[in-house]
């Protein structure tokens, strides 16, 4: 939704980030970590699943269902990604 005054999206509305996804071997289980792209903050989950479940919760199409993601870190944007 845009603002009146601007047309810049509610801070609601909008989430812009960095996904990354991988594998620690063939055929497991896919990882993921979602990077904010304003603060840095880098948020890993042990699977799909959970990734789904935070992106649900984020954009308030499911009730908050205490899902978190595995960890949590604040960092630079030039960090590396969290295995």
């Amino acid at each position: 939704m845009q603002t009146p005054d601007s047309n810049q999206p509610s801070a609601a509305d909008y989430h812009a980030g960095l996904l990354r996804l991988w594998r620690d071997q063939h055929g497991g289980v896919w990882r993921a970590s979602l990077q904010d792209a304003e603060s840095g903050e880098r948020l890993g989950f042990a699977d799909l699943e959970r990734l789904f479940a935070y992106l649900r919760q984020l954009t308030s199409e499911a009730p908050n269902t205490g899902v978190s993601p595995t960890t949590t870190e604040r960092s630079p944007a030039n960090q590396s990604e969290i295995s």
